[in-house]
């Protein structure tokens, strides 16, 4: 702001804009002199003591309401008078707070008294009524809580009704007043189920009596008189449960298997089941162009059959003899005289042979054998 005000100072008087020049320079002067002047304040202000805050509202105040720094001296001038109020009301609070710290009746009337000396509109009336109101609410306090302890001492005792009387005495608006309502309440309470048990405990007890003796139809409708909201319905129905149980007891199930998705593999096993049957080997398909045949049987003799799953027994052949054409037949010596017999010559290289009938091969079953089946013997 300063080199403004110089720059407007060169600013000559033949030039048109002189006159404005010489406006914006004073007004700015005004302004610097006003900034000099709250600066000044602040740097008072800051050393924080009653007297150096009282000097800075004092030099804040000498600006003129008319300037441009007006608002900002109010500001400053109404927050420096809360510092100055708060410096000179702090020693009386906390005398207060100092008396209050005894505990007793008397100091907490004491104290206040003391912060009641803060007036009204002052930086701490605030917090003093904060204070005035807690030590007050201890005040009452201490006045009603031996009423309150008495008043449950004659409840341990069972005189409800005086314990009642004697929390009523607490008025409302005071400090324990809700704390001893809400006792009475229980107590009232308590009033109503003591009077419900002494008028349904002897229904309950005759009914206890009659189902000893067997009769709990009776019983039943003797404990059935009990009406539901009352203290001992519940007990009440309770033994009527029982009592109906044993007079119908409920029927016997058997167990079943539990199945979270209610399959019951009992029932997925089918009444033939498979693997019980004899398997049946498939039957595979004859190859293109090979020539099918069928099964070969054996058929066995009754009087020696063949185990089963044995193999057949090979062929034999009985040997083939040759007849002496020198001995008969029924073992004579005596032959014909010109050498010559009926029976064929005997070729040379000994006696032939009989022919062998050529019996050709089974066909190659694809398949392992088949388990022979034995035949009873014929009747």
């Amino acid at each position: 702001m300063t080199e403004a005000i110089a720059a407007l100072a060169q600013v000559k008087p033949a030039s048109p804009f002189y006159s404005q020049a010489q406006a914006h320079k004073k007004d700015w002067q005004t302004q610097l002199k006003d900034l000099i002047q709250l600066k000044y304040a602040i740097a008072t202000a800051g050393l924080g003591q009653q007297s150096t805050l009282k000097l800075a509202i004092g030099q804040a105040k000498q600006i003129d309401a008319d300037h441009p720094r007006r608002l900002q001296a109010q500001s400053l001038i109404a927050y420096w008078e809360q510092e100055a109020q708060r410096l000179e009301d702090r020693p009386i609070l906390d005398q207060a707070i100092q008396i209050a710290k005894a505990g007793s009746i008397d100091d907490l009337k004491a104290a206040i008294a003391q912060a009641g000396e803060i007036a009204l509109g002052r930086a701490l009336r605030v917090k003093a009524q904060t204070y005035i109101a807690m030590w007050r609410s201890q005040i009452q306090t201490l006045e009603d809580q031996p009423k309150l302890d008495r008043a449950w001492e004659l409840a341990r005792q069972g005189k409800l009704g005086e314990a009642i009387a004697a929390a009523s005495g607490i008025q409302a608006g005071r400090s324990l007043y809700r704390q001893a309502q809400s006792a009475i309440s229980d107590w009232r309470y308590q009033q109503v189920v003591d009077a419900q048990i002494a008028r349904d405990q002897p229904i309950l007890d005759r009914a206890a009596s009659l189902a000893e003796t067997g009769n709990l139809a009776a019983a039943i409708d003797v404990a059935s008189q009990i009406e539901p909201g009352r203290a001992l319905y519940g007990r009440a129905q309770s033994s009527i449960d029982q009592w109906q149980d044993q007079l119908n007891p409920p029927p016997i199930s058997e167990p079943t298997i539990p199945s979270s998705d209610g399959f019951d593999p009992l029932e997925a096993i089918p009444t033939e089941a498979p693997w019980l049957q004899e398997p049946t080997p498939p039957t595979p398909p004859a190859p293109q162009g090979a020539t099918s045949f069928p099964t070969p049987t054996l058929q066995t003799s009754p009087t020696n059959p063949l185990p089963t799953n044995s193999p057949a027994p090979p062929a034999t052949y009985e040997p083939y003899l040759q007849p002496n054409p020198t001995t008969p037949a029924d073992g004579s010596t005596d032959g014909p005289t010109n050498g010559t017999t009926d029976d064929a010559p005997t070729p040379m290289g000994g006696p032939a042979s009989p022919p062998i009938e050529q019996v050709p091969p089974p066909p190659v079953d694809p398949l392992p054998p088949e388990p022979l089946d034995v035949l009873p013997p014929a009747p």
